[in-house]
């Protein structure tokens, strides 16, 4: 093949491109759950009652896999910081070295804290555009409104969320 040129199959896989990536960053086991519940919802005539329940559990999953990242960083949270090797690190009379001491404390755990939301929030970003991509409760959005979806919604909605996630990655320090 010519260099600079486009085959039909690399052409047609660019959705499956897509949700590979999303793969990537989804726990496996929030993949699993996702299927199993998405699979039990489509075989159930649809009802509004039942739309928005689907939409209920797929935020409870968003939340959940938003949870996983922030917590799978691993660093523990900031009511953990040691005041008491702050106190002893303080000199009668000397005021100024407690305050620092103290700033540099709170700037480290803020730092290990924003690591953790930015995880948590690509793994939600991701999982918004993998169940975006693949439908979810979006294809039932007519029986809550006058919206029709169409799969192509999904497709731009996993787009900008890998764009999202990309912008996040690189810029959110």
């Amino acid at each position: 093949m010519a260099e600079g040129t486009v085959s039909k199959a690399n052409e047609s896989n660019g959705i499956s491109d897509l949700i590979n990536t999303f793969l990537g960053i989804i726990p496996p086991f929030m993949i699993s759950a996702y299927t199993i519940l998405d699979t039990g919802f489509r075989s159930l005539s649809p009802t509004t009652s039942l739309v928005y329940l689907w939409f209920g559990v797929f935020i409870a999953l968003l939340i959940f896999a938003f949870c996983e990242g922030y917590f799978a960083a691993g660093n523990p949270p900031i009511s953990r910081i040691d005041f008491r090797r702050i106190v002893a690190s303080v000199k009668p009379g000397d005021i100024s070295r407690s305050e620092k001491t103290l700033f540099d404390d709170l700037k480290v755990e803020w730092s290990k804290n924003a690591k953790r939301g930015k995880q948590g929030t690509i793994k939600s970003l991701a999982f918004f555009g993998y169940v975006a991509a693949i439908g979810g409760p979006f294809t039932y959005i007519s029986y809550l409104s006058g919206f029709s979806w169409v799969g192509f919604y999904g497709t731009v909605i996993a787009v900008f969320a890998m764009l999202g996630i990309y912008a996040i990655s690189n810029w959110w320090k």
